[in-house]
């Protein structure tokens, strides 16, 4: 698989929650290194600096149309479970 070009500070913050988070760490050096995984993007409100949303583009009254709803359905439940992984191994760090 081809090096995501992702920023340095994103490749940086990666590495440091992998230190602090070994858990995750599989997932986060690979990120640190530039290596795109899969579901990486759950992990981007903590690798970003700030997060924009898609529809906050999007003007008043405007039409979102989707392909493969079952699909979108079930990645965002991935996302879900992800994040809530991510939330517990944190809290299981803080504790």
């Amino acid at each position: 698989m081809p090096r995501a070009p992702a920023h340095p500070a994103v490749r940086q913050r990666a590495k440091e929650l992998a230190d602090a988070h070994p858990a995750l760490a599989d997932v986060l050096v690979k990120l640190a290194e530039g290596i795109p995984v899969e579901g990486m993007e759950a992990f981007a409100p903590v690798l970003a600096e700030r997060m924009e949303l898609l529809l906050d583009y999007i003007p008043p009254g405007g039409i979102v149309l989707t392909c493969d709803p079952e699909r979108v359905r079930a990645r965002a439940q991935e996302l879900v479970k992800t994040s809530q992984e991510f939330l517990e191994a944190s809290w299981a760090n803080a504790a």
